[in-house]
């Protein structure tokens, strides 16, 4: 499949379509194209399309989501941890007094 791309002055994919436009480069790729193509996380270089991750605006939330979840697990795991800690003391007898 040819699909015609557009790129920044980074090689940044801007834009991708179907047919010759202006100064799109034609690029020889298997269907299905990438998922979120043109959502700034792929590069062409040499007429290959190069997923960056570093560019990748939603990798970095997933990232977060992923560090949230982890950080959840560890607040369960402290949390049961501390539960012996938080039963409730029973009270202390009185001293009597020494004779």
């Amino acid at each position: 499949m040819t699909i015609y791309i557009q790129t920044d002055q980074e090689g940044l994919i801007t834009d991708a379509i179907t047919y010759p436009h202006g100064d799109y480069i034609p690029v020889e790729t298997p269907a299905p194209l990438p998922v979120g193509l043109i959502g700034g996380a792929y590069e062409l270089l040499g007429g290959n399309i190069i997923y960056r991750r570093e560019w990748d605006k939603n990798q970095d939330f997933e990232d977060l989501r992923a560090e949230v979840e982890q950080l959840k697990s560890k607040v369960e795991e402290l949390e049961g941890k501390g539960e012996k800690y938080n039963s409730p003391v029973s009270p202390l007898s009185p001293l009597s007094p020494s004779k």
